[in-house]
């Protein structure tokens, strides 16, 4: 068996390392959200309620990189962020799952910018919006939610629409249902509703989701 010359060792070993110290680690337990934002990090938004269906407010976070406020031109990578959802417990939080899924970053906008746009959670469901895009923009809802002991992706709505015109059109589809609306406005200004049955697939979990435009 041949050797690696001990160059590229080394250096697969430095890139190695680089890695590992790029990835955070998050406790499994806390007394407070803040407790699972680790350093070098800040909470960029930070939405409250019940997603177990326990009666209590759990928190969903999602983390950006201090290194987000460096200029574009000194950043190695665009940093990840994080989406850290928290179940409450009469002693604290306890972790559900910590992802760079679901949240974009900051320099998958386009011309737009920052395309995390917001993240609430409302009847047992995290939604998180995102939008971008430049002349032609696009945007969605993903809507997550907690069931067999898991995360999955249950809605999805995705849009295009150009900035200079009426010409619009989205998606809406419920992934329990199968149902999907289809909602365009061509060049003319003319809307256009359908309805259709695009059958009930396996849904996707949140752990190897990927993200609306990346």
């Amino acid at each position: 068996m041949k050797r690696l010359p001990l160059i590229l060792v080394l250096v697969f070993v430095s890139v190695s390392v680089a890695h590992a110290e790029m990835v955070p680690t998050f406790p499994d337990t806390g007394a407070n959200p803040q407790a699972f934002v680790p350093k070098g990090y800040s909470i960029l938004k930070q939405a409250e309620g019940d997603l177990n269906n326990d009666g209590l407010p759990d928190v969903a976070l999602a983390l950006k990189s201090n290194d987000e406020a460096k200029p574009v031109q000194d950043r190695e990578i665009d940093p990840p962020r994080y989406l850290i959802i928290l179940f409450k417990t009469p002693q604290g939080y306890q972790k559900s799952i910590a992802t760079p899924n679901g949240i974009l970053t900051i320099d998958s906008g386009g011309v737009y910018g920052d395309p995390f746009d917001s993240m609430n959670i409302a009847k047992g469901v995290l939604n998180i919006v995102s939008y971008g895009g430049s002349a032609h923009r696009w945007g969605g809802t993903e809507r997550w939610r907690y069931q067999d002991g898991d995360w999955y992706l249950i809605g999805q709505l995705i849009h295009n629409e150009y900035n200079f015109g009426p010409e619009k059109k989205s998606f809406d589809t419920n992934f329990l249902t199968g149902l999907q609306i289809t909602d365009e406005t061509d060049k003319l200004g003319v809307r256009n509703v359908n309805k259709t049955n695009i059958g009930k697939k396996a849904l996707t979990k949140l752990s190897g989701y990927q993200n609306i435009n990346q």
